[in-house]
């Protein structure tokens, strides 16, 4: 099997559907396409977070699940630091606090996808 074209091999960047700059984050809301009645169970987002920056401390109604597309870093979540890096996955459940550290050597970008509430 040939891993040369994988997150953790390559450079690589989410297409910004909507981006909006919020200090070292670059957060972009996608809009997916629906009818009336047929609405999606879930939102998604992603999210560019900046060397050496963070996110807030984050705890909400809703679930979510993080995909780490690139980058490394630390996440604390529910006050335990745990290692992050391209290729990781974490799933959170309502009320859950968590918040990302880059503290790598380049910017992480997440994939976020959240439903209920």
């Amino acid at each position: 099997m040939d891993n040369s074209k994988s997150p953790r091999n390559s450079s690589c960047h989410l297409k910004a559907l909507s981006p909006e700059a919020k200090g070292q984050t670059m957060i972009t809301m996608f809009n997916i396409p629906s009818s009336p009645g047929l609405e999606p169970p879930f939102k998604m987002a992603s999210f560019t977070l900046a060397r050496g920056a963070k996110t807030n401390r984050d705890q909400h109604s809703v679930k979510e699940v993080w995909f780490i597309i690139c980058g490394s870093g630390t996440l604390n979540y529910q006050d335990e630091a745990i290692p992050v890096t391209a290729g990781d996955a974490f799933y959170f459940e309502s009320n859950e606090v968590h918040q990302l550290l880059n503290n790598g050597s380049s910017p992480i970008e997440v994939f976020s996808i959240w439903w209920g509430g």
